[in-house]
C-alpha cells in the first residue's frame, strides 16, 4: 500500500497528537469550511482516523471530502483507504478490512495510490488553511 509523504505525515501527527478523546475540530479560518479529526475505529494494523471538511445542506452535515486512514501500528505511517464526498455522491474505498480480524480483503492499488497523491496535496492545504 502507498503511505503519505513524509510532509504530509508530519501534519496528519500534528492533527492527531492535538485530539482530545480521539476527535479535533479546527475553524481558524471563516473563509473555509471546519475540518473535523475523529478516531473511528481500530483493527490488528492500526487505527483508523476520519479527517473530513464539513459543510451545510438543507441542514444536514455534508463531507467535502471525507477520507479515511489507517494510521499503521507497526510504522507509524499513514495509509489512506476511503473516500467520501456527500455533495456528489461518491464513496470509493481502496482498502476494504472484513471477517472477526479485520483482515484486508481487497486492496486496489490504483485507487489507493491515487487517493494518497491527493491526501499529500490536501494535508499541504489543510496547512495553509488552518494550522500556519
Amino acid at each position: 500500500m502507498y503511505r503519505l509523504d513524509r510532509k504530509a505525515a508530519v501534519i496528519m501527527d500534528r492533527l492527531v497528537s492535538s485530539m482530545t478523546d480521539g476527535y479535533l475540530k479546527l475553524d481558524n479560518n471563516s473563509a473555509f469550511m471546519p475540518l473535523v479529526v475523529e478516531h473511528i475505529g481500530e483493527n490488528p494494523y492500526g487505527t483508523l482516523i476520519s479527517v473530513a471538511h464539513y459543510g451545510k445542506q438543507n441542514g444536514d452535515p455534508m463531507r467535502d471530502p471525507d477520507v479515511v486512514l489507517l494510521h499503521a501500528r507497526d510504522n507509524g505511517s499513514y495509509y489512506p483507504v476511503s473516500y467520501r464526498n456527500d455533495y456528489v455522491p461518491v464513496f470509493k474505498e481502496a482498502v476494504r478490512f472484513t471477517g472477526p480480524h479485520q483482515e484486508i480483503i481487497r486492496c486496489r492499488q490504483r485507487m489507493q495510490k491515487d487517493l494518497a497523491s491527493f491526501v499529500n496535496r490536501w494535508m499541504k492545504a489543510i496547512y495553509e488553511q488552518q494550522l500556519s
